[in-house]
């Protein structure tokens, strides 16, 4: 007998056979789509609309006040501060601006997922969710988190939101799950109340 073999022999406490797989609480999948992106948005569509209406408010503002600025008017001269102006210009163009090329960088996203056929493969354990992300039919890579290292994890109507930082999601649909399914994800995920 090698050396080898007798430092991985079932009499030193090793055993030669594969270990079974862990069985998963929870598996379920994710399609990332132009549909999914479109949903998973909406909210911030809403902000960023809202946005672009209060720049533009801000915006007309500042042209009328600056238009009326020194005019006289039922016989009063018309003058506005400096500094008002500088304000409402500054509040008229970060909203304006950021909302319209933020609302750009939203409709690019759903463009990408339409053009790609992605999808994440959820395997919930008992402290950690493997995530297998393959795109096209073709495997694109697997990631392990476990639950304690998440930035955040937030249920709503529709999703459990996994933050592994705090700038990527992972959408688990609920609507996918039974009731079953998701109390043993409320078990296990560090929810915020």
């Amino acid at each position: 007998m090698s050396d080898i073999f007798e430092e991985n022999s079932p009499e030193n406490g090793e055993n030669l056979l594969p270990q079974a797989e862990e069985i998963p609480l929870v598996e379920t999948r994710f399609r990332v789509n132009g549909e999914s992106q479109k949903r998973f948005q909406h909210k911030i569509h809403a902000v960023l609309i809202a946005a672009v209406v209060v720049g533009a408010v801000f915006a007309l503002a500042y042209i009328v006040l600056t238009t009326l600025n020194g005019e006289t008017l039922g016989g009063n001269l018309f003058v506005v501060s400096e500094t008002l102006l500088y304000v409402l210009l500054l509040c008229g163009a970060v909203p304006l601006g950021g909302g319209i090329s933020l609302l750009f960088v939203l409709r690019k996203n759903v463009a990408n997922a339409e053009r790609t056929d992605a999808e994440n493969h959820y395997r919930f354990f008992a402290d950690h969710v493997l995530v297998a992300v393959t795109q096209n039919g073709e495997p694109m890579g697997q990631v392990k988190c476990y639950y304690k290292s998440f930035a955040k994890v937030r249920e709503n109507r529709d999703y459990f939101l996994l933050y592994p930082t705090s700038s990527t999601v992972y959408p688990v649909l609920k609507f996918a799950l039974t009731e079953n399914e998701r109390e043993k994800l409320r078990a296990v995920l560090p929810l915020k109340k």
